[in-house]
């Protein structure tokens, strides 16, 4: 998501997190089940699963789920910025199993059928894989199981997503926003921490501004001469006219 020359936010997504989770309980916009079907999700019922897994094509696949009821799966998603329709992947395996991380057991191995919910969402991946390349990729993900849960990794991530550190992504306009205005509601004088709020809000802004700028500067040892920055710029000119388009 970006600002546009007008100041608005453009990219079709709501500023307030609050409003974003009434779309997605509604299933309006992204959320709705016309925009997830035209987008190649298909509805999780038992028969729809069964009939993905018993194709052998399927084995190493990536499988994408969106649940429909799981507040903590829409803050995956609002966090992850504004196109973003996927909560949760793992890796499909032989059996009609599939191989992926959750918090409660870490890397575990179940049946693919625990999503067949009949209104949650799955896609799968279409790589063209051999069948010799399924069967090895399905069991490297399987010697991963019982591998705990890496919740310090998830925070961290999580942290560098707020304070604009995160350098995968795209910023999230929209989660700055709801965090100054918390800070912003905190540093009213009838809240009890609203002297700490006040220093929050120009240290929060300082780290969004330090995370900004460490995007665009260069890292150590690259785009060091004159030319490199020039087609640095380019690069990001061609970049700016494509998402125009």
């Amino acid at each position: 998501m970006e600002w546009s020359r007008s100041g608005r936010l453009k990219g079709g997504t709501m500023l307030f997190a609050l409003a974003d989770y009434w779309k997605y309980r509604k299933q309006k916009g992204k959320y709705s089940d016309a925009q997830l079907e035209a987008a190649g999700w298909v509805r999780a019922t038992e028969t729809n699963l069964q009939k993905m897994a018993d194709d052998k094509r399927s084995i190493a696949q990536i499988f994408f789920t969106h649940p429909r009821h799981s507040p903590v799966s829409w803050a995956i998603m609002y966090m992850q910025g504004a196109d973003a329709i996927t909560s949760h992947v793992g890796i499909i395996v032989e059996e009609r199993n599939i191989c992926e991380a959750i918090i409660s057991g870490g890397v575990v191995k179940r049946p693919i059928s625990v999503y067949a919910d009949g209104s949650s969402y799955f896609r799968v991946s279409d790589f063209d894989f051999p069948p010799d390349v399924q069967l090895n990729i399905a069991r490297s993900a399987e010697e991963f199981i019982g591998t705990p849960y890496d919740l310090s990794r998830i925070a961290r991530h999580a942290g560098a997503i707020l304070t604009g550190w995160d350098q995968g992504g795209k910023e999230n306009y929209a989660v700055y926003a709801d965090v100054l205005i918390v800070l912003g509601a905190m540093a009213i004088p009838r809240f009890r921490w609203h002297k700490t709020a006040r220093y929050a809000i120009p240290l929060y802004l300082l780290m969004v501004s330090a995370g900004r700028l460490r995007r665009v500067m260069p890292h150590r040892g690259e785009w060091s001469r004159p030319q490199d920055w020039a087609r640095k710029k380019s690069y990001a000119e061609e970049w700016e006219s494509r998402e125009a388009l």
